[in-house]
C-alpha cells in the first residue's frame, strides 16, 4: 500500500484516498498490479487453505475465541458442506454489544457470500473486492470450499 500512500503494518492493507474516484483508485491499483512482477497469477498460486470454517450452529463466542487464536478477522460458515454464510469480527462485536455471543454463528453472519474460482486471474479477485467492499473471498469449484483468499494475500504480492 506504500505505492498508494498508505502505511502502517502489512497487514492493514490500507491506504485513504481523498477526492479520488474509484475509478481513480482502480486505474492506480491496476498501473502498480501492470508493473509489478508478479509470480502468482491465479487465486489458486495465493489462497490459504486449510480454511478455518465454522458450523453455523456454533456459538459466536466459539467463532470470537477460535479467530483470535488464529489470528484472522473473519471465516467461512458452512452447514454440512455447503457455504452460507461468512462471519467476521465486526459481526461478533455487534452480537457482542448487545450480549448476544451464545446465539449461533448464523444468527449474525452475512449471508450472501462473494466466491471466486481457483483459476480466476489474482486482478479479478482484488477487483470482486474492491467494488464488493469485501476483506475475504471463499475460493469455491463444484461448490466445494477450496481455500480463502484475502485482501492481504493480494496486495502483498504487489509489495
Amino acid at each position: 500500500m506504500r505505492d498508494l500512500g498508505g502505511g502502517g503494518h502489512h497487514g492493514a492493507a490500507a491506504a485513504t484516498f481523498k477526492n479520488t474516484s474509484i475509478d481513480e483508485v482502480r486505474a492506480r491499483i491496476e498501473a502498480i498490479l501492470r508493473a509489478s512482477p508478479l509470480s502468482a497469477t491465479r487465486v489458486r498460486d495465493l489462497m490459504s487453505t486449510p480454511v478455518l470454517t465454522f458450523d453455523a450452529s456454533q456459538t459466536l463466542e466459539h467463532a470470537k475465541s477460535q479467530l483470535q487464536i488464529h489470528g484472522h478477522s473473519g471465516a467461512p460458515v458452512l452447514r454440512g458442506n455447503e457455504l452460507v454464510g461468512i462471519v467476521s469480527r465486526r459481526d461478533i462485536a455487534r452480537a457482542e454489544r448487545t450480549s448476544s455471543l451464545q446465539l449461533p454463528v448464523a444468527s449474525h453472519m452475512t449471508h450472501h457470500v462473494e466466491c471466486i474460482d481457483p483459476d480466476e486471474p489474482v486482478e479479478d479477485a482484488l477487483d470482486l473486492m474492491t467494488e464488493r467492499d469485501v476483506g475475504r473471498l471463499p475460493v469455491v469449484r463444484n461448490a466445494e470450499l477450496l481455500g480463502i483468499l484475502t485482501r492481504s494475500d493480494v496486495l502483498f504480492t504487489c509489495t
